[in-house]
């Protein structure tokens, strides 16, 4: 019986679980978990047996998170569900605990706003905010595709098809606190061809020709050719919405996706054609035939959802794109 047999400390098994962890999920998803643990669980945890570890002890520890630290919920749903949490369900399964200690634990609600949409008058003034700016085809690009932010600053010029009206979504790049990368997409399915409007596209073959010139990725450094740094990018994306009032809680790199997200579900109808939105934004579907075969295809599907959507987004991009 386990429960009558010493068992190893956390630390040494989390130590283990971390060096297996780390093959299987991206390097920065591997530095998120790795100093959520650093920093909040191993003070707490320090040479705690893992067999002296309960669901009354987890429930108290996750209230001290949320109570004495103030971390937010969602930060401390990542450290339940994907380190400690994932962490003590396989100890469970390798027989290393007699217990799981997961089991009974109250959910922990997710009251984030991080993904608000923009308002009609926001969008208008961040158009207006971004437009002195060298980067300004970034706004652009992410109100009309729903694009993630590491997806858009690993965008290349060649990944721009305007015959076709598509940019062919295939990496990412990503920060961690020891380096800039690119890497693969977030997850398979997004990986994808994204049809783009014809507003846009106008707006990308300006860009191209002016602050673009000569140069590999999109949204690139003004001196450099390298692209953006994303820390760069986050700070002049606040700066921004500071000059344009948005409220913080739209800062974040969700806002543009549920704007593009809203304004195309409100445009859309069909609820068929919200088909065309998944495939847009690159979200998973359990259908095999989509993740396996079509992932590097345009469907009309989704060129119907950005038709519909063009009335809605035409006096934005008149807004964002500087006068010659």
């Amino acid at each position: 019986n386990n429960s009558t047999k010493s068992s190893p400390p956390l630390d040494e098994y989390m130590h283990k679980w971390f060096m297996i962890k780390r093959r299987t999920i991206s390097p920065k998803t591997y530095n998120d978990y790795y100093d959520l643990y650093c920093h909040h669980v191993t003070p707490y945890f320090k040479n705690c047996p893992l067999n002296e570890i309960t669901s009354a002890i987890l429930e108290e520890f996750y209230l001290y998170l949320l109570d004495s630290i103030r971390l937010s919920n969602a930060t401390v749903n990542k450290i339940k569900s994907s380190v400690l949490g994932a962490a003590l369900r396989k100890a469970y399964g390798q027989k290393i605990i007699d217990h799981n200690p997961t089991v009974g634990i109250e959910p922990i609600n997710d009251n984030s706003q991080h993904h608000e949409p923009y308002t009609g008058d926001e969008l208008n003034r961040l158009a207006i905010a971004s437009q002195c700016s060298y980067q300004w085809i970034a706004l652009p690009i992410l109100i009309g595709t729903g694009l993630r932010r590491c997806e858009l600053l690993g965008l290349r010029w060649d990944d721009f098809d305007s015959a076709n009206r598509t940019l062919h979504v295939q990496r990412d790049l990503v920060s961690t606190s020891n380096a800039t990368y690119i890497t693969g997409t977030k997850t398979h399915s997004s990986k994808r061809l994204v049809v783009i409007p014809q507003e846009l596209c106008d707006a990308l073959l300006k860009y191209k020709n002016q602050e673009g010139a000569n140069k590999t990725y999109i949204v690139s450094q003004i001196k450099n050719d390298k692209p953006m740094e994303p820390h760069n990018f986050s700070k002049m994306y606040r700066h921004w919405c500071k000059k344009a009032n948005i409220p913080e809680s739209k800062w974040g790199g969700h806002s543009t996706r549920a704007t593009y997200c809203t304004m195309a579900s409100e445009s859309s109808d069909s609820l068929d054609n919200l088909d065309g939105l998944r495939r847009q934004v690159g979200h998973t579907d359990f259908r095999m035939l989509l993740n396996v075969y079509i992932h590097d295809r345009t469907h009309k599907k989704q060129y119907d959802i950005v038709d519909q959507m063009s009335p809605c987004l035409k006096s934005f991009f008149s807004a964002c794109t500087p006068a010659a």
